[in-house]
């Protein structure tokens, strides 16, 4: 047959050939990439599904976590977090799958349990711990980019993973226009760079140093990866005094609740927060509380205008009918 090695590198170039997009199949790289790695060599028909299920049993308590090639550990028996479990299972089917239809072999994933897509978490972030965050960050250059970072996650709001990947010349500061060269659909676009997030770069703009990125690792000045933006979230959150979890994700949503709240439309958020469709928008990122739902209804509830123009046109009443 073949090494499991040699197996898993065809199929990195199928996935590609079959044009999705690098991302996922960088994605798919990472979680199957790890089990390639504990026996590279082995003929692939060999793979037994016992092998699979020791592999993933031992996911669930391991205390490393692969990161874009290397490995970084995590608090002692605190392993993978479920999403990220359930990810590896899944890639780990997709390949199998590929296998047994690409060779003609067994598929020694099909009596493994497939996980269910997990629900998003539909919690934005509060906008009282937007404001301690921002409140907290300390006056140095650290401070200044992290508050850069957050003006144009909150503002704009760029994904975490668009982030890292701006260039200087992305940036124009007499139009005040960023552009995104390649978005979560693979395409560019551009953003006008709203006046809180222009002041926020403009601090980090008066203290940055040489680099080709707008926003960069400030030990090596080279590119930030997604997950230094999520460690860099978790330290100020930390700094701030927030409890509960304030990812770069929900910084979107908080943007999108607070946008619909302060009386923008769907379409324009839609477009925005770069959506092909107003149905996504609406769907994974609008979630209010029952408390701003009441709010919102009493502010904008049509029957107020009505009672002004009742109030206007009713000639007063001199008794009888």
């Amino acid at each position: 047959m073949a090494s499991l090695k040699s197996v898993y590198e065809d199929w990195l170039v199928a996935m590609l050939a079959d044009g999705l997009d690098e991302k996922t199949v960088a994605w798919h790289k990472s979680l199957t990439g790890a089990f390639v790695e504990t026996r590279p060599h082995l003929d692939v028909a060999e793979i037994t599904v016992t092998d699979l299920r020791n592999y993933l049993a031992g996911q669930r308590k391991k205390n490393w976590k692969h990161t874009a090639g290397s490995k970084e550990k995590v608090k002692e028996g605190e392993g993978y977090a479920e999403w990220t479990f359930n990810g590896i299972s899944r890639s780990l089917h997709k390949f199998f799958k590929w296998v047994a239809q690409e060779y003609g072999i067994s598929n020694p994933m099909l009596n493994i349990k497939y996980p269910k897509q997990p629900k998003p978490d539909p919690t934005p972030v509060n906008l009282e711990d937007v404001i301690r965050i921002f409140q907290s960050l300390p006056d140095t250059d650290a401070g200044k980019r992290d508050g850069g970072i957050f003006g144009v996650m909150y503002d704009m709001p760029v994904r975490r993973e668009d982030l890292v990947n701006i260039r200087m010349e992305h940036l124009d500061t007499e139009a005040w226009r960023l552009q995104l060269v390649k978005g979560k659909n693979g395409e560019s676009r551009s953003l006008k760079v709203p006046l809180f997030a222009q002041t926020k770069i403009n601090q980090w703009l008066a203290v940055r140093e040489e680099s080709e990125w707008l926003f960069y690792n400030l030990s090596t000045r080279g590119k930030l990866e997604p997950d230094g933006i999520s460690q860099m979230i978790k330290r100020r959150k930390r700094r701030a005094g927030v409890k509960g979890s304030i990812s770069s994700h929900r910084w979107r949503k908080g943007f999108a609740v607070e946008f619909i709240l302060n009386g923008g439309d769907i379409a324009t958020l839609s477009k925005i927060m770069g959506h092909k469709d107003v149905a996504t928008t609406a769907r994974y990122y609008l979630k209010f509380t029952q408390g701003q739902i009441e709010k919102s209804h009493e502010k904008y509830t049509p029957g107020k205008r009505l009672a002004r123009v009742l109030k206007k046109r009713t000639p007063p009443t001199s008794g009888g009918e």
